[in-house]
């Protein structure tokens, strides 16, 4: 949605309000390799590009404590040395920041949190999920 002085958007007639939508989806994707205990989070698509990226854990979806500030990487964020508790329900809280507003004068936050039990010994990487 947006707001702003202006009577047309997308050659239709709008008057200080409308809203935009993307021909091209937002995708993403979590994965945790356990073989360097490292988190990857993979962007594309029509999500607005982040500046720096946060990720946070939690066992019961509430509380969370901060795992690190990621590493940017081709097409996404990547944070290692992680090491997640065996054997619980996870929550994995992604949190991309960037700029926005007029002249980026403000800036704005998007949030993911991703759900997963991680219990058997894994020597693959594994993907847990992937949304759009």
């Amino acid at each position: 949605m947006i707001g702003g002085e202006f009577t047309e958007l997308d050659d239709q007639p709008r008057s200080k309000i409308g809203r935009l939508s993307s021909r091209t989806a937002a995708l993403q994707s979590l994965s945790f390799d356990p073989l360097t205990s490292t988190l990857t989070w993979l962007r594309s698509g029509a999500a607005p590009e982040i500046l720096r990226a946060k990720f946070e854990l939690s066992t019961e979806g509430e509380t969370y404590v901060e795992l690190g500030e990621g590493t940017r990487l081709p097409g996404g964020w990547q944070l290692a040395g992680v090491t997640l508790p065996r054997g619980k329900n996870l929550f994995i809280r992604l949190r991309g920041y960037y700029p926005s507003g007029q002249s980026n004068s403000s800036s704005s936050e998007l949030e993911t949190v991703y759900n997963l039990h991680f219990n058997s010994p894994v020597y693959l990487p594994l993907v847990i999920a992937t949304t759009s």
